[in-house]
């Protein structure tokens, strides 16, 4: 659809003329940074399911917990949690204060959708086949953490964002 020289009522403008594009950046800027959000939920929730899977379930003896390979990638699951937990509230003060945050957000975002995906499939990994099982919550987590690298901007896109924060100022 197309509109050429359209009349639009005074009463009917929503924020001032001319601001559309700076509207539409900060809605992506809050959209972008809560869908971070949910993906930091997701990766923190799947992680600790993964993490009392590990400690209660025995193999060779001791506790998947306990088995090396295990803690490790648990370890490294944790840190990029952390990791994108602290990026998201960084976009968010930064929004709550008013300042531009649109790399940001992109940071926060693709940070935490991947890490949902990659904790999220390490906790499969940790369940085993009941992690597969249709209605799980380990494999709801899963499907949940795919949205996420696509859901406001694929993971592309939000490196395309952050990539424009690398090019010289002109």
């Amino acid at each position: 659809m197309k509109f050429n020289n359209a009349r639009v009522p005074k009463d009917s403008i929503i924020g001032k003329e001319g601001d559309a594009f700076r509207g539409a950046i900060k809605a992506l800027m809050v959209s972008r940074n809560g869908y971070a959000g949910i993906a930091v939920g997701i990766a923190r929730g799947a992680l600790e399911d993964a993490t009392n899977r590990a400690a209660s379930r025995k193999q060779f003896g001791k506790s998947l917990l306990e088995q090396e390979w295990i803690s490790f990638n648990l370890a490294d699951a944790l840190v990029k949690v952390e990791a994108s937990r602290l990026l998201t509230m960084r976009a968010a003060y930064m929004l709550d204060k008013g300042i531009e945050a649109l790399t940001e957000a992109s940071m926060a975002k693709y940070m935490a959708a991947v890490t949902a995906a990659e904790v999220s499939r390490t906790a499969l990994h940790i369940f085993g086949g009941h992690g597969l099982n249709r209605g799980s919550k380990v494999e709801r987590l899963y499907r949940d953490s795919k949205i996420m690298e696509i859901a406001e901007g694929t993971n592309e896109m939000q490196l395309m964002a952050v990539s424009r924060a690398l090019q010289p100022k002109k």
